[in-house]
């Protein structure tokens, strides 16, 4: 939002402003209609970007100054944002006196010194290098204080892997720039993206509730808060102030319409400003549990009380087990490293909004597993998990945590509360490893909790990796295990030894190809593509499949009739068999190698003219056990 300045064209402006939102008050009676339109148009703002927090919560660190410097160069690339030099914040906090970080009543004081409109606040959650291939997984999440609203009205949570780089030296430095650099921008671009616009009260019940004309199409939903601003004439200072009333939360939304709670101190008028706060998961889902279920939770209750209704029978319910878990090696596209895709569908019960995360577990070679913190590898912090599916890495990761907690309405009508605090590890993938996998959820208990002591699992034997525990109170709030899923064998894609990337001059009637066998795979398959298909998308011109279960070097001749002076590509996929096949991109079936190429050398002349039966040449046509597609 930018503030008003001071001209004498605004001032005549504000006057007549003034005026034309007193006429509505005075001559309509409630509920009043009035027809202003959300402003969808942002401008650029002034922003400082306060350092951004490392892992350990450091904001002097290399890692953390990578970070703020990566945000600010995005955010001014963006045209957004107008960024305040490093130099002007420091010297400002030094003559204010303050220390890092700072309260929010100390960033508003920042911010009038600077005269800027915005304050980025930001941390590092997670920065991980896998040491074998230089890949980075990092989260960053940031927010935005508005100074004119004393509100937190951007953000964004992100996580971004970078791509393995193959034979990376070591060098942490180059990868982790990478990673910020993505980071940041990725932040960014959701920043800008989930804006909403401004919003305007258009009209006022007797209850206090009040209709706004922002909806689902600009990105406002159930159980969201805005903060409500009045704009207000003052005749000493000749302009329109926006006066803070208070925070409201969303009832209901339509696409292009939201209405919201009365106020709780004051009462809302036509012509109000809304403005969607950025709040977290956790917060927005409690607000839109309070509004849509407390009611239902107490029919739910009485009903139960008539009939004998068990929110904890048997069949689908709310804390039991997710259901149809499976799980695959996948790759984004061929040569890349593979991950162990978990997909677990979604059904009716529990809702989503009776979900507030997700506990995913893997155990090597052990189909029957228990549920405990040794197990424990990922948790997912929000009610979905994307697409239905979550990746397993191969990267090592150690001394996780995970801390929330979460409100909603009981069968009671009552606020209840579940606390997690959660210290996991991440052990690596092995090639050669046969892993299973079981999920859980955290959810809302299906009946009102007993002692409320916690569950908790301890590891405190373990010295590497760090020790472990799930501690969610109540207990009732983790709903039953999955099954475990099916076995998958982690390996990675073949290495190609011959023909060498690029290789000249190849005969024409026979190559011989050959590459390393992998870990955990025992059949192979060769495919060789013509130079316009470079992607392997379609079928190929040569294909051949063999199984190998020892370790070594595969060697496969293809005698056939090869175009001269062409190009071709070449690949090798692996699988292990009896277990899902992988998927490689959209093709399923294989985890393929990266794509090769070679040229075929140029053709000799023909024979001289009448060289034929009689000169003692037979010529013989090209011969192959490997038959062309769709021959």
């Amino acid at each position: 939002m930018q503030r008003l300045r001071d001209c004498a064209a605004w001032k005549y402006l504000a006057v007549f402003l003034a005026a034309s939102m007193v006429v509505p008050y005075a001559v309509m009676s409630l509920p009043v209609t009035a027809e202003a339109q959300p402003q969808a148009v942002f401008g650029t703002s002034s922003i400082v970007v306060l350092p951004i927090r490392d892992i350990d919560g450091s904001m002097t660190t290399t890692d953390s100054q990578k970070a703020t410097d990566a945000m600010a160069l995005a955010l001014e690339a963006s045209g957004e944002f107008a960024v305040t030099p490093k130099r002007a914040l420091q010297h400002e906090l030094d003559a204010m006196g303050l220390l890092l970080p700072l309260a929010v009543t100390e960033q508003i004081r920042l911010a009038d010194q600077l005269n800027v409109e915005k304050v980025l606040n930001g941390r590092l959650s997670s920065l991980a290098v896998n040491q074998s291939n230089g890949q980075v997984r990092v989260r960053l999440i940031v927010e935005i204080l508005d100074i004119a609203t004393a509100e937190f009205l951007d953000g964004a949570d992100i996580e971004v892997v970078t791509h393995p780089i193959p034979g990376w030296s070591g060098e942490r430095n180059q990868v982790v720039n990478e990673a910020l650099r993505q980071a940041a921008d990725t932040a960014v671009a959701r920043i800008i993206m989930d804006r909403t616009p401004i919003g305007f009260v258009t009209s006022v019940a007797s209850t206090g509730k009040a209709s706004v004309n922002v909806g689902s199409e600009d990105g406002i939903r159930p159980g969201a808060e805005m903060v409500v601003m009045r704009p207000v004439y003052q005749e000493d200072l000749e302009e329109v102030r926006l006066i803070k009333m208070g925070r409201c939360s969303v009832l209901s939304v339509s696409s292009d319409m939201s209405w919201i709670a009365p106020l709780k101190d004051g009462r809302l008028k036509v012509g109000d400003r809304t403005y969607a706060l950025h709040v977290g998961v956790a917060r927005a889902q409690t607000a839109k549990r309070e509004a849509r279920f407390k009611g239902a939770y107490k029919l739910v209750a009485g009903l139960g009380a008539l009939f004998g209704l068990l929110l904890v029978g048997g069949g689908d319910h709310t804390a039991g087990p997710p259901q149809n878990v499976s799980a695959r090696l996948f790759q984004q596209a061929p040569g890349e490293e593979a991950v162990i895709r978990i997909r677990v569908p979604s059904r009716s019960i529990p809702l989503t909004d009776q979900i507030f995360a997700w506990l995913l577990y893997r155990r090597e070679g052990q189909q029957s597993f228990p549920l405990d913190a040794e197990a424990l590898v990922a948790v997912w912090p929000e009610p979905k998990l994307p697409g239905e599916v979550w990746d397993d890495d191969a990267a090592y990761r150690e001394d996780l945590d995970f801390d929330a907690t979460y409100t909603y309405i009981g069968p009671q009508g009552d606020e209840e509360t579940v606390s997690v605090n959660i210290v996991y590890n991440h052990p690596p993938l092995l090639p050669g490893g046969t892993y299973f996998y079981r999920v859980q959820r955290i959810v809302e208990t299906p009946e009102q909790a007993g002692s409320g002591s916690p569950i908790t699992a301890q590891v405190g034997s373990v010295k590497q990796p760090p020790p472990a525990s799930i501690d969610v109170d109540p207990q009732e709030a983790l709903s039953e295990g999955s099954k475990a899923t099916n076995g998958v064998t982690y390996f990675t894609p073949v290495t190609l030894q011959a023909p060498d990337a690029g290789a000249q001059n190849q005969s024409t009637s026979a190559i011989t190809f050959s590459w390393s066998t992998t870990l955990g795979a025992n059949e192979y398959q060769l495919q060789v593509f013509p130079e316009d298909d470079p992607s392997g998308l379609r079928n190929p011109d040569f294909q051949v499949t063999e199984r190998r279960d020892s370790a070594g070097t595969m060697t496969e001749t293809i005698t056939a009739s090869f175009a001269s002076a062409a190009r071709y590509y070449w690949r090798v996929g692996a699988r292990r068999t009896g277990e899902p096949t992988p998927q490689s991109g959209n093709q399923t079936g294989w985890l393929y190698s990266g794509m090769r190429t070679f040229t075929t050398a140029v053709a000799p002349p023909p024979p001289p003219a009448g060289a034929g039966a009689g000169s003692g040449v037979r010529a013989y046509g090209g011969a192959s056990r490997l038959h062309r597609y769709g021959h």
